[in-house]
């Protein structure tokens, strides 16, 4: 059996099949994850450095995902897909936030009725 990773979760998700028009999706799961793995160090840096920190895991992040093509993998942290500016670490942390916003209020309380009776995520999906 595969190791259970972000990545290989990823890459079942999306058929291990990356297309152009799954940029902005493939973002947010990485900006995500990326604030998922720093969360608990947040507290030992200054504002600026956390936003470089979620930046650069993002990137290493985007690097480890073998079903995406080099010549993508640049393309995912753009600000827009046409616009070709790269994503700053500040509007990367406002989007994450937003991000961390939206699946508290939203997702997460639709996905409790399955996890009722100490149901795993495998088991409840």
């Amino acid at each position: 059996m595969a190791t259970d990773t972000f990545q290989t979760r990823l890459s079942n998700i999306m058929g291990a099949e990356y297309y152009p028009s799954q940029r902005r999706s493939v973002q947010t799961a990485v900006l995500y994850e990326a604030n998922r793995c720093l969360n608990s160090r947040y507290s030992a840096l200054r504002p600026f450095q956390r936003k470089i920190a979620l930046y650069d895991c993002a990137v290493d992040l985007i690097n480890s995902l073998t079903f995406i093509p080099p010549y993508h993998k640049l393309e995912i942290m753009f600000r827009t897909a046409s616009g070709k500016v790269p994503l700053s670490p500040e509007l990367a942390w406002r989007r994450m936030k937003l991000i961390d916003r939206e699946i508290s209020k939203v997702i997460v309380p639709g996905v409790k009725p399955f996890m009722r009776g100490g149901k795993s995520h495998s088991a409840a999906c």
